[in-house]
């Protein structure tokens, strides 16, 4: 009911942002004020949650996994929330919700009414300029570039606006759920075993309740994996000079492993792999004595010299 209530809410001020519009464009064709009309009668049907979902599934374009949303977009939706889903956002009871989606209910029915009127009102002042045209008279003046490019801008906004929300709500969500996951596999066991042979160079990730498995991942992909780079940002101290030696000489690139991390997985379908960083880490120092150069700084625990691991989940 709650949802109900603000898509009704948001409804009626499209409403009255459009009977305000009108007013300005009186001197304008009766036809472009119906369309208007028209558009606030339609929005009665089309609730702005359909754009927000659509938001939620496409996601915030971000360059790693472990970034947030940008801080001035999480500020403006934030602000924007209790004005434009004041239900939802006061986290009204059922009662509270049904009595003021009720009363919104009664609101849209009567408005419903007027709007159907000036829709008639506007069909037939169309219909009479029309004719008139037809007879030699002159058109009625247009809306002029900055008024139509001004109108545009609004409802561009209005329309990108409901579906920014929703990516930057869902990058918010993933963020918060990468943090937990990190804490939770930050410790965890690892199990690290030779992959089996004949399983290709493809390396697979499969994130369960109780934990995630890599499989046939040698250590440039499970540092690919865990720190959300591709392979080719991952190298290493060891030449190689001839583009005919043995795989078996780099120990970057070969054997390959299968690898298990048990820990408690929250909501495993959304799991993001660059939660495993500090695991991974960990088990290549711990087993390998391998240490992680990040950014020109040794990432804890930094190979066998046995720094301690940073207290940031990230």
């Amino acid at each position: 009911m709650a949802a109900l209530a603000d898509h009704l809410w948001q409804s009626c001020l499209c409403l009255v942002a459009i009977a305000l519009l009108t007013l300005t464009l009186r001197q304008q064709s009766a036809a472009l004020r119906l369309w208007l009309w028209r558009i606030a009668a339609l929005k009665f049907l089309a609730p702005f949650a359909v754009l927000y979902i659509a938001g939620k599934w496409l996601g915030f374009p971000v360059p790693y996994a472990a970034d947030p949303a940008p801080a001035f977009l999480v500020r403006l939706f934030g602000g924007l929330e209790p004005l434009l889903a004041p239900a939802q956002t006061a986290s009204l009871g059922a009662g509270a919700s049904m009595g003021v989606a009720l009363l919104l209910v009664a609101l849209t029915a009567a408005w419903s009414f007027a709007i159907a009127k000036q829709m008639r009102i506007e069909a037939t002042r169309a219909h009479w300029e029309r004719i008139d045209v037809e007879f030699g008279a002159a058109e009625p003046p247009g809306m002029g570039f900055i008024k139509a490019a001004s109108v545009t801008a609004v409802a561009l906004c209005v329309a990108v606006g409901a579906v920014a929300a929703g990516g930057v709500e869902d990058r918010q969500q993933r963020h918060a759920l990468l943090i937990v996951n990190a804490l939770s596999l930050r410790q965890a066991k690892v199990e690290v075993t030779l992959a089996l042979p004949g399983m290709g160079e493809r390396s697979r990730v499969f994130a369960d309740a109780n934990g995630v498995t890599i499989r046939n991942a040698n250590v440039r992909e499970l540092l690919a994996i865990a720190y959300g780079v591709g392979r080719a940002a991952v190298f290493g101290n060891q030449m190689v000079s001839s583009r005919d030696a043995d795989p078996s000489d780099y120990w970057l690139i070969w054997p390959r492993y299968d690898v298990r991390v048990t820990a408690p997985v929250r909501e495993p379908e959304r799991f993001e792999p660059y939660a495993l960083h500090q695991a991974i880490t960990r088990m290549l120092s711990e087993r390998f004595g391998i240490g992680v150069m990040v950014n020109g700084k040794c990432a804890p625990p930094c190979g066998r010299y046995g720094i301690p691991m940073s207290e940031s989940p990230l």
